[in-house]
């Protein structure tokens, strides 16, 4: 075999070798080699354009409820003066189909986003709404109460031209951040055992407002909501559950991870129970970032309300989960925290007068 064969022939191997390695970590890091795929707004995206291009130039890291910002957007985008909008997020019963109708309409920010600028700034803009937030050409109308809008492609119906126009840009305002403390992170299965969850604030205090806490019990990749519960002001964020009630929480779950988040709703308020009423599986209450997905959450299917007031059709619809994101997220969150249900082991006991035995003697064990 000649020389330059053989170096050709080790070089290949050298290379091969070291495909394989890699392709040996990636797997051992569960790590899947894939492309990338598109974002969704509110849970991996946080902000976007009509022509996918950003329509801020600055951190969203700012964007948060409570938070008081300037607003610096991306002026190659904004070829006329452009207004600012926030979300609605609406649940309103509907006596002719005998559920609740979920849609989303938007209220006009003061100031006005100039199409001469380099960066046209918003100055000192009170983000007081966790959620989907636009940036829409002045001669749109009101968004959607007298005009229409798409939200399955981000259009809305302009007026003046009678055509669809696209909706200029959109961003994300996240929730405010809580905490998830819990006073163990492990109990024993069917040993009845306590633990506390107490819902801390961003200073690390108990929170001393209503709130929700969901526990999902998390089974093959699958969640499962075990109970939604209502946090009282007096409560002072903190939820034991002990006894029958832990029983009734997990034992037909059994031994495994169960996941801990709370969160509060401030607009619309706590009391219009867009999240449900308390209670556990099959309820249809909770809350997380695929809520409004109708393929997942039966309460929205065919019950999203398009801008000429019908229900169950994704033509003209204010609100489609694939491009809005999640319906009404919560202006405060915690994140979730792991609560361990440990497998029982059984114990082995004699009782001191049995701990000798002889051949053919009765005991106890």
């Amino acid at each position: 075999m000649k020389r330059s064969y053989k170096s050709k022939m080790l070089t290949a191997l050298v290379a091969l070798t070291m495909i394989i390695s890699v392709m040996m970590v990636f797997n051992s890091l569960n790590v899947r080699i894939v492309g990338k795929a598109s974002g969704t707004i509110g849970v991996d995206e946080w902000q976007n354009s009509s022509t996918g291009a950003d329509i801020l130039n600055m951190s969203t890291e700012t964007l948060y409820y409570g938070n008081t910002v300037d607003l610096v957007f991306n002026g190659t985008l904004i070829s006329d003066t452009c207004s600012l909008y926030k979300p609605n997020y609406e649940k309103v019963w509907d006596s002719g189909i005998g559920d609740y109708e979920y849609y989303v309409n938007w209220t006009k920010v003061t100031g006005s986003i100039s199409a001469t600028e380099v960066e046209p700034t918003l100055d000192d803009v009170s983000l007081d709404r966790s959620g989907l937030w636009l940036v829409v050409a002045d001669n749109a109308p009101l968004l959607p109460r007298d005009g229409k809008v798409n939200m399955s492609n981000m259009s809305y119906y302009d007026t003046s031209d009678s055509r669809w126009e696209d909706i200029v840009g959109w961003f994300w305002v996240n929730s405010s951040e809580w905490t998830v403390e819990l006073s163990t992170s492990s109990v024993t299965y069917d040993k009845n055992e306590s633990v506390t969850i107490t819902v801390k604030d961003e200073n690390g205090d108990p929170i001393s407002t209503t709130a929700w806490i969901d526990i999902w019990s998390v089974q093959d990749d699958s969640y499962t909501l075990i109970y939604h519960k209502e946090l009282e002001a007096s409560d002072n964020g903190q939820w034991t559950i002990s006894g029958s009630n832990m029983y009734d929480f997990t034992h037909n779950y059994g031994a495994g991870i169960y996941r801990i988040a709370a969160y509060e709703d401030i607009d619309p308020d706590h009391d219009t129970m867009m999240y449900g009423d308390e209670g556990g599986e099959g309820t249809g209450a909770g809350y997380n970032s695929s809520f409004g997905n109708n393929a997942t959450w039966d309460k929205f299917n065919n019950t999203i309300r398009n801008s000429t007031g019908e229900v169950g059709t994704k033509n003209e619809t204010t609100y489609k989960w694939d491009t809005c994101g999640p319906f009404d997220p919560p202006e405060y969150w915690a994140d979730y925290v792991n609560l361990t249900v440990e497998t029982g082991e059984p114990t082995l006991s004699i009782p001191e007068a049995n701990q000798t035995q002889y051949w053919n003697f009765t005991g106890e064990v």
